[in-house]
């Protein structure tokens, strides 16, 4: 049975140590899951938190990986095509150059949807952090 990891934070201290990590977060992609459940918020906010840090911990790039290849397949085919030329013409250099667009295509966006996804949860972590701010005047800001 596997154990499921999790980061609990429960107060302002343990949020700017979170905070604060975040910047490495980036390049690991085994993060934990957090859990929110700061008395500075509604527990309906530590759940919404919750689920998105988690979604943009875990994002896998996959949605824009598949955009950018599919849109290099359109592109590429419609540029071979348009060029005037047809499946006579297609030669084994062709071929890989068409493979080596679309394995490109798919690594840049599945590094740009986790970029994105990175960006997003720095984002949160500041909107957090504001919420904090905004329920505590002074002990949010003290801590950092």
């Amino acid at each position: 049975m596997a154990t499921e990891r999790k980061q609990v934070i429960s107060d302002v201290v343990s949020f700017v140590t979170w905070r604060r990590r975040l910047p490495r977060v980036l390049l690991d992609l085994q993060q934990p899951d957090v859990e929110f459940q700061l008395a500075a918020l509604s527990a309906e906010q530590n759940r919404n938190y919750t689920r998105l840090a988690n979604q943009f911990l875990h994002a896998c790039g996959c949605a824009s990986s598949g955009f950018f290849m599919s849109a290099a397949v359109v592109g590429m085919l419609g540029t071979y095509f348009g060029a005037g030329r047809g499946l006579s013409d297609l030669r084994v250099t062709t071929l890989l150059t068409f493979f080596s667009g679309f394995v490109l295509a798919a690594l840049f966006g599945k590094f740009l949807g986790l970029l994105a996804a990175r960006w997003r949860l720095l984002r949160l972590a500041g909107q957090i952090y504001d919420a904090i701010a905004k329920a505590q005047p002074g002990t949010a800001a003290a801590q950092t």
